[in-house]
């Protein structure tokens, strides 16, 4: 772990909370000990363990810093499995991304938006596991549209838009010139976009661009977008 998150004002840690093997097997941490925390969607800053036994790990915390905004990126990614969808949300809070939307799109297997991921923000773990990584605080926005369609409706007009696509047509997105924040990129699920969906793309003003002519797993085509989006908007 980079940084320790509490909820705020919940500054005990039972022994059987993954933060207290950490600091305790990992760290060696104890009594009078500090080490680097946050709040969740909240300031940086240190912790004091004032207390440690085999029960439980009680803690202040200090704060000292704001944690940075999230990068004003929209990454819309299609349906996917839910041990996909999981490495995804962890590696993409990681990257500082600001709104993840997955969206139900013909392809995708409609039991995947039904599943347990979704229901009373069963998701909300990964995200923090993502912070964590990062040294961060902060926690993308998470949507479920029950569409591509409802997705692309819900977007702010007059931002650039990008869907990265496979097929043989499609540009490289070394020719996309620099641009400013805020933007939108779609990214298909494992079975790509259909005929449909790209039209949908067009009416909704998206430039076409390609990831190299490999076909990439969703969580990896995911990430390189959204590194090269972060990077031509002036975030990297």
């Amino acid at each position: 772990m980079n940084l320790i998150l509490f909820e705020p004002g919940a500054f005990v840690l039972p022994s059987d909370d993954g933060r207290y093997r950490h600091l305790k097997e990992i760290l060696k941490k104890g009594k009078g000990d500090t080490f680097s925390a946050g709040i969740v969607n909240g300031m940086k800053g240190t912790a004091y363990i004032e207390a440690m036994d085999g029960k439980e790990c009680v803690c202040r915390f200090e704060p000292q810093s704001e944690s940075p905004p999230l990068f004003a990126l929209t990454l819309i990614v299609g349906m996917v499995r839910p041990i996909t969808a999981r490495r995804l949300l962890k590696d993409l809070t990681a990257m500082g991304v600001g709104r993840i939307w997955f969206a139900q799109t013909e392809l995708t297997d409609k039991s995947y938006r039904a599943g347990s991921l979704w229901k009373e923000e069963n998701y909300r773990k990964f995200l923090i596991e993502g912070a964590v990584q990062a040294g961060e605080t902060r926690l993308p926005e998470i949507a479920v549209p029950y569409s591509l369609k409802a997705a692309l409706e819900k977007l702010p007009p007059e931002e650039p838009r990008f869907v990265f696509d496979n097929r043989p047509n499609a540009v490289s997105f070394r020719h996309q010139s620099a641009f400013l924040l805020p933007a939108t990129a779609a990214v298909g699920s494992e079975r790509g976009w259909t005929d449909n969906e790209r039209r949908l793309f067009a009416d909704y003003g998206f430039s076409v661009y390609a990831l190299g002519e490999r076909i990439l797993r969703t969580e990896t085509a995911a990430a390189a977008a959204a590194a090269l989006i972060l990077e031509r908007g002036g975030c990297w």
